[in-house]
């Protein structure tokens, strides 16, 4: 009887031993499960999109989430190719500035956030094709493409020969900067128009209610106030004897007059 009970218990350890490793087993598999799980990414990204939105949100969403789509390593947290991902974005959405791309810790969608150049003008290409053009001197997107409202923006015409395509810069940020002040100065009027001429340091001012000439200015920061303010000083001087051709303000403190 002894050795039955012997044999017995023998077996009952040797059973809860394998119903332990068993058990061990089974955690096991369920946290690689959920660990493996964890680092699935959805190709569906968390977007937020700051300053103006040309697009609306479902067109942005596409944008980005194509892009996710275009490569398997963006489907996991530890291969997800961050830095590669923004590239794409300012290359499909040229009205981004800045994208910041990051990894949820619990999450199953990256997050990305959009920040949009602002708008400074509509920009008319050599073709005659008409894009936004930001405040820093980029061309973003054609202008029938943006869903906000932009036709009261002033006209900037490519006058360069030079044919531009989205997301190409135009302007220096500097010289866009200049460019926004003089806009200022005209209370940004839709009766203004500015051309850049071969020489893209220089804006062609043309202002249909006061006549039809041309003001030239240096698309200088510093200096482009001085130099409207020395035309509208110059045009009191010479009221009983407009110009016909152009005044040259690019001095500031000579100007001339033809």
């Amino acid at each position: 009887q002894g050795a039955k009970d012997v044999k017995h218990q023998t077996f009952k350890r040797r059973l809860r031993l394998v119903a332990r490793n068993w058990f061990l087993v089974l955690v096991g598999a369920a946290v690689a499960v959920l660990v493996v799980y964890s680092l699935v990414l959805k190709q569906q990204a968390s977007l937020t999109v700051k300053g103006t939105k040309y697009r609306s949100a479902e067109s942005y969403s596409q944008i980005v989430n194509d892009i996710l789509g275009q490569s398997w390593l963006n489907a996991s947290k530890v291969t997800i190719n961050k830095d590669n991902i923004a590239s794409e974005i300012k290359k499909s959405i040229p009205e981004a500035s800045q994208v910041d791309v990051s990894v949820p810790v619990l999450g199953s969608k990256p997050d990305i956030k959009i920040t949009t150049d602002s708008a400074l003008a509509i920009f008319s290409n050599s073709d005659n094709q008409r894009y936004v053009l930001s405040g820093k001197g980029r061309v973003l997107l054609p202008l029938g493409e943006s869903t906000d409202n932009l036709n009261k923006l002033p006209v900037v015409s490519n006058k360069t020969g030079i044919n531009l395509e989205e997301g190409q810069q135009f302007l220096t940020p500097a010289q866009a900067i200049a460019l926004s002040k003089v806009i200022f100065q005209t209370n940004g009027s839709d009766k203004v128009t500015y051309e850049i001429p071969i020489q893209p340091q220089e804006v062609l001012l043309r202002d249909e209610s006061r006549g039809n000439y041309f003001v030239r200015l240096l698309l200088d920061p510093e200096t482009i106030e001085q130099q409207y303010g020395a035309y509208l000083a110059t045009l009191v001087n010479i009221e009983s004897n407009p110009p016909n051709e152009y005044v040259d303000a690019r001095l500031a403190d000579k100007v001339f007059v033809k």
